[in-house]
């Protein structure tokens, strides 16, 4: 992926938490030294954590690597679902 295959528009960065990050490096057997060095990794792990928001008031976006984020609140609370995928609460 490059500069050039990013669309135009609003985009949204959904950073994990640092437990949830440390739970990714261990479940890929890496540490954050090796993948900053790994661009190809590196790139696949931002393509999943960065979406197009074509509409903010859309429930869901699709993220740079095709999956689909179904964005959910209740309250003062915010949590993200990956369509097929993982629960988060922020």
């Amino acid at each position: 992926m490059s500069v050039a295959d990013i669309p135009s528009g609003e985009l949204v960065v959904v950073a994990p938490t640092n437990a949830a990050f440390s739970q990714a490096l261990e479940a890929l057997g890496t540490t954050i030294e090796d993948v900053a060095s790994n661009t190809e990794l590196l790139t696949s792990i931002l393509a999943v954590h960065v979406a197009v928001a074509t509409d903010l008031e859309s429930e869901t976006a699709g993220t740079l690597a095709g999956n689909q984020l179904m964005f959910m609140s209740q309250g003062k609370e915010v949590g993200l679902e990956t369509l097929g995928g993982d629960t988060v609460a922020g």
